[in-house]
């Protein structure tokens, strides 16, 4: 299904090509300065949705998209730009001549996170698409609200990946917390047919409307869970302290647990797509994860369910040494 800024781009594309012979050169650079920028940054999205770095003193960071370097060249090439730049050479191809490849370190357990992100939105786009307004069905003004408080939640939930990918968990957990509220909340205000009705649903009071469609994974035990995060104290911040060899105190910065990142990116997707096909059921043309009775909670047997577990115990394997 194309993106809103796929969409965007085809259209401004389109109505460019019926006007072109009437603009002006200054109109026409418009256009494509609205395109690249829109291409732009759907294309920084996908790229820092997996990427990769190489760096060096001479270029600092190269961040690229993984997904491109499936053979290992772009991840060469770019290290033979940064050792030519780092030591001054005049040409890459004898960067890489007088210097052996430096092979990169693979963490098979971060890969197998982004994989597990990546599918966790492939699930909620797939729901996202089955979208189709019924004319003749319910719409209230909360059912309205909350479609676009989920369809923003696309864009938290990738502020939390990036921030996983960082090993910013601390960050990352406080984010996954707010895109739960909002999942919660777009539940409670389904039947609200006033502004003022809407007002008085709060986000973080809205968890137990969650609850009420879902049992397994617990929203409130999931909700207690990240609220440790959003309220960090002693015991969080413990974690990212150790101490040298030579007795002195040192933060890291972050904390690596690539199981509980995908656990938790995949929970929420679960959560958002049983939240959304129990309140726009009548606007979708298919369901996966509710059953057919009201009010059209999560059902137990879900495939995605017991996918969220295999991932987790595949990933877990993974950090511990497994194949």
């Amino acid at each position: 299904m194309p993106t809103p800024a796929r969409l965007f781009a085809v259209q401004t594309a389109w109505h460019a090509g019926h006007k072109l012979g009437s603009m002006t050169p200054l109109e026409h650079e418009d256009i494509l300065a609205s395109l690249q920028q829109t291409l732009g940054t759907e294309s920084l999205f996908r790229t820092l949705s997996n990427f990769d770095a190489v760096a060096s003193l001479g270029t600092g960071t190269i961040i690229f998209d993984s997904d491109r370097n499936a053979d290992d060249e772009l991840s060469r090439d770019l290290q033979a730009v940064a050792l030519a730049r780092t030591l001054g050479l005049q040409s890459i191809d004898r960067a890489r001549k007088r210097f052996p490849e430096v092979e990169g370190v693979g963490d098979p357990g971060r890969t197998a996170y982004v994989r597990a992100y990546l599918d966790a939105m492939a699930h909620i786009n797939q729901c996202r698409a089955a979208l189709k307004t019924n004319p003749d069905a319910e719409l209230t003004l909360g059912m309205y609200a909350g479609s676009v408080a989920m369809e923003r939640l696309v864009h938290t939930m990738f502020s939390a990946h990036l921030l996983y990918q960082l090993r910013l968990r601390i960050e990352a957990d406080a984010v996954a917390r707010l895109a739960l509220e909002q999942i919660a909340w777009s539940v409670a205000v389904a039947g609200c047919n006033s502004r003022d009705e809407i007002d008085l649903k709060q986000p973080q009071r809205s968890i137990s409307a969650l609850k009420r469609l879902v049992e397994n994974p617990h929203p409130g035990r999931l909700y207690s869970y990240l609220s440790g995060a959003a309220h960090a104290g002693i015991a969080r911040h413990h974690t990212i302290f150790d101490v040298d060899d030579k007795g002195r105190g040192v933060i890291r910065h972050g904390v690596t647990d690539w199981a509980g990142s995908a656990q938790i990116m995949m929970m929420l997707a679960d959560l958002w797509v049983i939240a959304y096909e129990s309140v726009q059921r009548s606007h979708l043309s298919r369901t996966v994860s509710t059953v057919s009775e009201a009010p059209f909670g999560a059902d137990p047997q879900r495939p995605f369910l017991a996918e969220i577990e295999r991932v987790t115990d595949m990933v877990r394997n993974l950090e511990a040494g497994g194949d």
